[in-house]
């Protein structure tokens, strides 16, 4: 399936999308000259960008489902075609989601809902009834361009996360455009709503709500697909942090009947915090029993259904409550019988192709930013291995010729700061997925990112090419020209990938690895010396 790409092949055929044709689209964009005075007028209380003008749904797209019901997007003139919260399913609390169907037009133009979550963690209004998704769809597309289509499952922490605000359509044209191929971001159930697991709270699975949701949105796009241009049988999916583990979890318990290309992973695929076992999941319940005022009925304690306690209690109790707990899928016996990397270890897992990567400087700050040598090696003596040799792992990271620099990037904290940090992402992420991709039972290939531009923003995970730093740059619309170089590596190697090929812009040959930095993309050993020193130590995750 995949092979080397020596000059692009992406189609360049320019066809019309559906019924609508070229002359019809720039016909209406004459009248839309003449009427946007008067337009303008009524909408003066905000900024119209011309994009925005021409995305009205008088000249966008009616898409027919599978199901017999119709969706009306937007257009984006030269770019392509927006669909907006499409309902895909519909669950009640702690339900299994169920496909929907409807007769008739659904507007699909704007982001209106999220899954439940605080507030001000979204742009959108967060609800229970969430299931819905966003289809981004490339100008020339027609129902026969069998396009290959990118499924993305935001991170946050399987906490928070939107599909709007991950995925905003300005970001989305950069790869839908310019490589051709259909994205599709849906929205899941999250924290207590998407992975409050228990036998208490059982219906055949438990904890796994969020899970069953994104494997529902993947049918969605194996029945629809076509219709918008895609090819069902050119499934990609991918996520960053939570939605890379997410992935991951996927790749272990999808069936075989579920059509699937590969997948791409950011900064989170197979780690430990992946999935959660059953014993962690009970736990969690019961704190969330004593925040909510449950722990006391018969019933909530009792294995089964949900309990009518629980239920009865409003969405905004139970996302304040479960906003201080973790979260992640549960391993229940049922829909996910192992940890992901234990389904690798096992040979049990999807054998389809992989990208994963990590961050150089991904681990979160357990010391602060004027730690001095003496700080990091009391730090080490707790992190390393009892039978490592302390002055072994000390070396690696601040040794004469591993000692991080403290460049423009990196400026502000001490080299054992940045030790630290280091220390903590090959032990957690980039030794992990140098084991995974070692031995993949297809393609795999993984890279370390080493970018970060002035002012970019990482919500929170500090300074550095830390995490979220790599997400930044795949959908990120406004980068410095300085900084493009890595950008558009990056976006070339996936969208290879995404197409079926081999990523060969990137990684000239199998089995090595690729730093991502100013440049570009740079062929590298990934952390040998750092990761041979863990791999003695930890046979799975860490």
């Amino acid at each position: 399936m995949y092979r080397r790409l020596d000059a692009p092949e992406y189609p360049a055929q320019c066809h019309e999308f559906f019924q609508f044709r070229g002359r019809v689209v720039r016909s209406v964009f004459c009248l839309g000259l003449v009427s946007c005075i008067a337009f303008l007028g009524k909408l003066s209380w905000r900024h119209i960008s011309p994009t925005e003008f021409l995305s009205s749904p008088s000249i966008g797209a009616q898409i027919v489902l599978s199901h017999g019901g119709l969706v009306l997007g937007t257009a984006y003139a030269d770019l392509g075609y927006a669909f907006r919260n499409i309902p895909y399913g519909k669950a009640g609390r702690w339900e299994e989601p169920r496909s929907m169907s409807w007769q008739g037009i659904v507007s699909t133009t704007q982001n209106q809902t999220s899954c439940m979550q605080p507030p001000e963690s979204a742009l959108t209004t967060p609800v229970e009834d969430c299931l819905k998704l966003n289809v981004f769809v490339p100008w020339a597309a027609q129902p026969d361009s069998e396009l290959p289509v990118f499924v993305w499952f935001y991170g946050g922490a399987f906490m928070v996360g939107t599909a709007a605000d991950s995925v905003p359509s300005e970001a989305a044209w950069h790869l839908v455009a310019a490589h051709r191929m259909i994205i599709v971001v849906p929205d899941t159930r999250l924290g207590a709503f998407g992975y409050l697991g228990s036998n208490r709270l059982r219906r055949n699975s438990t904890g796994n709500w969020g899970t069953l949701d994104q494997k529902l949105a993947l049918s969605w796009v194996t029945q629809n697909i076509a219709r918008f241009g895609g090819d069902p049988k050119a499934i990609t999916i991918g996520g960053w942090s939570s939605g890379a583990a997410a992935s991951s979890v996927l790749l272990a318990m999808l069936p075989s009947s579920q059509p699937l290309r590969g997948a791409i992973m950011m900064s989170g695929g197979f780690a430990s915090w992946a999935a959660f076992n059953l014993k962690t999941a009970e736990e969690t319940y019961d704190s969330l029993l004593d925040a909510v005022g449950c722990a006391g009925s018969v019933a909530c304690q009792t294995d089964g259904p949900p309990c009518p306690c629980l239920l009865d209690v409003p969405a905004e109790r139970l996302v304040n409550a479960a906003n201080i707990l973790s979260w992640a899928p549960i391993i229940d016996g049922t829909l996910l019988s192992a940890h992901p990397f234990a389904a690798f270890q096992a040979g049990t897992v999807k054998p389809v192709p992989i990208i994963l990567g990590s961050c150089l400087d991904e681990g979160m700050a357990a010391l602060d930013g004027g730690a001095t040598p003496a700080d990091f090696k009391k730090w080490m003596t707790g992190f390393a291995p009892p039978e490592a040799s302390l002055q072994e792992a000390i070396d690696l990271y601040m040794g004469p010729e591993n000692k991080p620099v403290t460049d423009a990037v990196h400026h502000g904290r001490t080299p054992a700061y940045w030790a630290m940090r280091r220390a903590s992402a090959d032990r957690g992420m980039v030794c992990v997925s140098r084991r995974v991709q070692r031995a993949w039972p297809a393609h795999a290939w993984q890279f370390i990112w080493e970018s970060r531009y002035p002012g970019e923003k990482t919500d929170g995970f500090g300074p550095g090419f830390s995490h979220q730093s790599d997400q930044r740059f795949l959908f990120q619309e406004q980068i410095p020209g300085s900084w493009l170089p890595p950008a558009d590596a990056l976006h070339r190697a996936f969208a290879e990938f995404i197409h079926g090929h081999r990523p060969a812009s990137a990684w000239s040959q199998d089995g090595e690895g690729v730093i991502f930095e100013q440049s570009g993309a740079v062929p590298s050993e990934m952390r040998t010396e750092q990761c041979n020193f863990w791999d003695e130590f930890d046979k799975g995750f860490f």
